[in-house]
């Protein structure tokens, strides 16, 4: 096992932490997703964040293919704080990730949503913005009371215990992205998402799929999937439409991106949800701009905005527009930093010269992502073409913040059906 210790910190690579089952090694438990009391042969084992660390178990159940450590505790979601939001909301956020998961509904057809674990809430804001949507928020983590007071967005923090709790009135949409995995008896959340939607109202899902629990994923993405301490079951696509469907969902698609589920279903006989509907970028270039019109450029979100927008008009082509996102970009971080970037290799004495830091901080995250930026456009970009990175993780909600969005495949498979 890789340790080191900094100041007296243990670091641990936790990619060393994953250990195959080699032998036949079989735990009672019940599968969440299918029901399943059969002795569950375990996968593998790998430590617990949580000290003193032990090994937690991961079995496989042999009627779904469903995967979950049944000697998992509750996690305590609501009494973590997250230092690195300011890096958050200027880099790592992938708003347009999580604006794609809408692709899939009409925006025509909604007038109110839910977002169950909607973190800092950026997807509210968007939904709100971007389509008018009367949209709230259930989170009791840390980045979620930021999110409500920064965003000005209708944010509950607490957990959502019966359909009563999300308002008086249904809705027409309800997101769940990457949290059933965290859920101990998922029935029961269902049950209420259920209850708190129209008759043909969605549900969206996203969540870690159970298929790629293979030794040949590499260790990164398998650690994120299985995010020890925090993701309790990882379903596989005939798990999580058994599960549904034992709720009441009538109509249920499930789209296996290898190492991601996307799941819409639906009360109702008709699903309205398409999730190989293309994402239009349109309303989100609209709905950066309205909000680098409304964030202070000094402020961490201001930054953040200013830095996606430029990012969307590189990579779409649109250089002039991009020049004038660029000048945007610098004054702010020269406003905020007080960094200069008219002089990338000045910039990059300085910081090569500067200590190193202990950790990683916001600073010097910021200025290594702008200093790209800058190098970029002084060596000729866009005079051709440019990719810029598409953007990180939906996190932080809680300490789940810790779980990385994992990667997914480039051809999904699609499970339809309706009963």
């Amino acid at each position: 096992m890789n340790k080191i210790d900094m100041g007296g910190t243990e670091i641990i690579d936790w990619t060393r932490t994953i250990v195959w089952e080699a032998g036949d090694s079989h735990l009672d438990a019940i599968c969440p997703a299918c029901g399943d009391a059969a002795a569950k042969r375990v996968r593998l084992r790998v430590r617990s964040p949580w000290p003193p660390h032990p090994e937690q178990p991961l079995v496989s159940c042999p009627a779904c293919g469903t995967a979950f450590h049944p000697t998992m505790g509750q996690p305590p979601y609501e009494a973590v704080l997250d230092p690195l939001v300011d890096v958050y909301l200027e880099q790592n956020a992938g708003i347009d990730v999580m604006a794609e998961l809408l692709a899939a509904i009409d925006p025509a057809g909604v007038r109110r949503y839910i977002e169950i674990g909607c973190g800092f809430g950026f997807l509210l804001d968007y939904a709100r913005v971007a389509f008018g949507w009367d949209a709230r928020g259930f989170d009791p983590g840390y980045s979620a009371r930021f999110g409500r007071e920064a965003l000005g967005v209708d944010i509950q923090h607490v957990y959502l215990h019966s359909a009563a709790d999300a308002g008086p009135e249904p809705y027409d949409l309800a997101l769940c992205a990457e949290l059933i995995e965290h859920v101990f008896e998922p029935e029961k959340l269902l049950v209420v998402l259920r209850d708190a939607l129209t008759t043909d109202g969605t549900l969206l899902l996203t969540t870690p799929s159970a298929t790629g629990i293979r030794p040949e994923t590499q260790p990164g993405t398998l650690l994120s999937m299985l995010c020890p301490g925090y993701h309790y079951a990882l379903y596989s696509p005939k798990g999580i439409e058994a599960l549904l469907r034992r709720v009441g969902f009538k109509s249920v698609m499930v789209v296996d991106r290898g190492h991601t589920l996307r799941v819409a279903a639906s009360v109702g006989d008709e699903l309205k949800a398409d999730l190989t509907r293309a994402f239009d970028r349109s309303p989100y270039h609209d709905y950066l701009r309205t909000r680098v019109g409304t964030t202070d450029p000094a402020s961490s979100l201001g930054v953040g905005y200013r830095y996606r927008l430029l990012k969307e008009l590189t990579n779409a082509g649109n250089f002039e527009a991009a020049r004038a996102a660029q000048a945007e970009v610098f004054a702010a971080c020269r406003q905020r930093w007080n960094l200069d970037f008219t002089d990338p290799a000045r910039l990059l004495a300085d910081l090569s010269a500067a200590p190193k830091p202990r950790s990683i901080t916001t600073p010097i995250l910021s200025a290594w992502a702008a200093s790209c930026i800058s190098a970029a456009f002084w060596r000729g970009w866009p005079t051709g073409s440019m990719t810029l990175p598409s953007g990180g993780s939906r996190w932080p909600r809680s300490p789940a913040n810790r779980c990385a969005r994992p990667c997914t495949s480039s051809e999904p498979t699609t499970r339809k059906a309706k009963s």
